[in-house]
């Protein structure tokens, strides 16, 4: 039985981009000429220092491998991971999974945090016919290119009975913190729902992201009010995880620093739908070279080259966009944290957006989240901020820009940047919206599966699986994938009772 809180089955990996980490030397990969076997998965996913070559690899003409360290990367999970990839490749592939090349295009040419030196890319696919027709641009997504395959597999088996809309909310034990799991407690159309287990009970209900408790726990810098990504197609708010603590699971990290991973949107509330979707906006990705970030006072506070994610990645700086905006404390017209993002329309020009075009229809802004002003004070006026700071900040990034050479001296921002004032009418202020992408940590599981308490027991039938599960220093779909049938195959043959 699988029970489902959405209306459809696939969750955040059905709307993602489809990029899927799972090697160990599949087919794609052979084809790209890209070394990798379970024992070097094994190896990249266990390092405690940053490897930037792989000889093995330089010698097939492949590009130089950047490998993450695994510090936080449980070996024996890593061991199953690695050696459970590539039939897991296979599997997805015989039942229709539409995979179309290997790629070393990600992540400086492939970091082990995807799950592989070399992730698969899939090809788009309907997501969902009856919002807004299947040829519209939003029904299709890289992901639903294997999730649906897999979809359309499962409920072919007469076996199995999926509850849609029913969601868990309470992992049942023969007492409260010990026996075995007997089942769930679930919610559906307001009325409660009582599952029993033949065999055990599996979470994949995702990570936290949308439970501020949860998050809290990790980053008290994060509002209640932050966005996520997923929303408001699915809604990854940590019920599966807090009903697995409830029932006794331990909870460990999986990330190499205990931090929450980022995004930012611009003039969207959301993260990455399509120009239509009958779900979100899309926003505006503005190029670094055409604006400037300032605070609720109107004054910048940073070099806006500053990378959007944690700085840990890739050698970035120590501090984050994230770090520099949370610390301005600002909320936008609904809320949310955030910054404004200040350009001209000569910026427009360049980068051919058309601002007359944004409420559509279709939309491609929210409303309220983009103003714009005939004059700086009229901008000013218009995002509340103090009378003449716009005007004072903007002419003093000008000086930058006209200086011989360009250079910030407030911010450090790099000369290859100051390449254009601010100087054109109208101006336009767009809220640069926060969202939570990943979060840090769920499940304490061994090699198969199963949930360990604080103990460090075993709790008999109960097993869980992707951002439910914590061990693995991996980000993206392929822990569910590869861990989820692990967990699968285990319980299927646990006693039942």
């Amino acid at each position: 039985m699988v029970v489902e809180s959405n209306s459809v089955l696939g969750g955040c990996a059905t709307i993602s981009g489809g990029i899927l980490g799972i090697g160990g030397g599949n087919a794609l990969q052979i084809k790209a000429g890209i070394y990798e076997t379970a024992d070097t998965l094994y190896s990249d996913m266990t390092r405690h220092v940053v490897n930037y070559t792989n000889v093995e690899t330089k010698a097939l003409g492949a590009p130089a491998v950047y490998s993450s360290p695994g510090t936080k990367t449980v070996p024996a999970l890593a061991r199953v991971f690695a050696d459970r990839s590539l039939d897991t490749w296979n599997w997805l592939v015989a039942h229709g999974a539409k995979f179309s090349a290997a790629t070393t295009s990600y992540a400086n040419g492939t970091a082990v945090f995807w799950g592989t030196r070399a992730p698969s890319t899939t090809v788009a696919d309907v997501v969902d016919p009856t919002g807004v027709g299947a040829t519209h641009p939003q029904s299709t997504a890289g992901g639903a290119g294997w999730c649906n395959p897999m979809i359309a597999a499962l409920k072919k088996m007469s076996n199995v009975d999926i509850e849609l809309n029913t969601k868990m909310t309470q992992i049942i034990r023969e007492a409260p913190l010990t026996g075995r799991v007997l089942g769930i407690t679930a919610q559906a159309g307001g009325k409660t729902m009582y599952f029993r287990a033949n065999r055990a009970v599996i979470v994949a209900t995702g990570g936290y992201k949308g439970s501020p408790w949860l998050r809290f726990l990790f980053d008290p810098r994060v509002p209640a009010t932050m966005t996520y990504s997923g929303t408001p197609f699915c809604y990854d708010d940590g019920t599966g995880l807090l009903a697995a603590l409830n029932a006794g699971a331990a909870m460990m990290s999986d990330r190499n620093l205990d931090i929450h991973e980022w995004h930012r949107q611009w003039g969207t509330l959301y993260h990455v739908f399509s120009l239509g979707s009958a779900y979100a906006t899309p926003g505006l990705s503005p190029s670094t070279a055409d604006y400037i970030f300032v605070n609720s006072l109107g004054n910048r506070f940073m070099d806006e080259s500053t990378p959007e994610t944690s700085g840990w990645f890739f050698g970035d700086p120590p501090y984050s966009f994230y770090d520099y905006a949370l610390d301005q404390h600002m909320t936008g017209p609904y809320g949310t944290p955030g910054v404004w993002t200040i350009m001209d329309s000569a910026a427009m020009t360049r980068e051919n957006l058309n601002p007359s075009t944004w409420l559509g229809p279709p939309a491609q802004v929210d409303p309220n989240l983009v103003f714009s002003g005939a004059t700086l004070g009229a901008l000013e006026t218009a995002i509340n901020v103090p009378a003449g700071s716009l005007t004072a900040t903007i002419t003093k990034y000008n000086s930058y820009v006209a200086a011989s050479p360009p250079a910030d001296p407030d911010f450090g921002r790099p000369a290859s940047l100051l390449t254009h004032q601010i100087n054109t009418p109208p101006y336009y202020a767009v809220w640069c919206n926060l969202v939570l992408h990943d979060t840090a940590g769920c499940c304490t599981v061994n090699e198969n599966g199963q949930v360990i308490d604080w103990n460090g027991n075993t709790i008999q039938s109960l097993y869980a699986a992707g951002e439910a599960a914590g061990g693995l220093d991996l980000i993206g779909m392929a822990k569910g994938v590869v861990m989820g049938r692990v967990c699968g195959e285990n319980a299927a043959v646990a006693q039942s009772w």
